[in-house]
């Protein structure tokens, strides 16, 4: 799959704001958990989101995790596609929506369609 130079932006972008954790887990995902994510701390209410990109479609997930790592929580919100058709590259979305839970975790859940994940794993 060829890299436009938006995406290859994007992605030093983002590298340039994760963790090392973040930068390992964003490359390969890990056994348990199978899609390229970041784990963030919302630094007000100490929730922790797991923000993944899905390796079978492009889609970039918001998970809310609980104390101790299980998924509880699904949060749905998608990036408008501009007059032409297109999105951000992934890579942007995952940025943007780790900015939003450390910066404003309140706009990120108010625009969020939320669903439980029941039992939590």
């Amino acid at each position: 799959m060829m890299t436009t130079l938006a995406q290859r932006r994007a992605a030093a972008l983002l590298r340039r704001h994760l963790t090392p954790a973040q930068r390992a887990t964003w490359k390969t995902g890990t056994p348990s958990f199978y899609h390229p994510y970041i784990d963030v701390r919302a630094p007000l209410s100490g929730r922790r989101y797991r923000i993944y990109a899905s390796r079978f479609a492009p889609i970039v997930g918001v998970l809310q995790l609980d104390s101790a790592g299980n998924l509880v929580r699904s949060l749905c919100i998608h990036v408008r596609r501009d007059s032409d058709g297109l999105v951000l590259p992934r890579e942007d979305q995952v940025l943007a929506f780790m900015l939003l839970v450390r910066c404003n975790e309140n706009a990120l859940r108010s625009v969020a369609n939320t669903y439980t994940i029941w039992p939590p794993r």
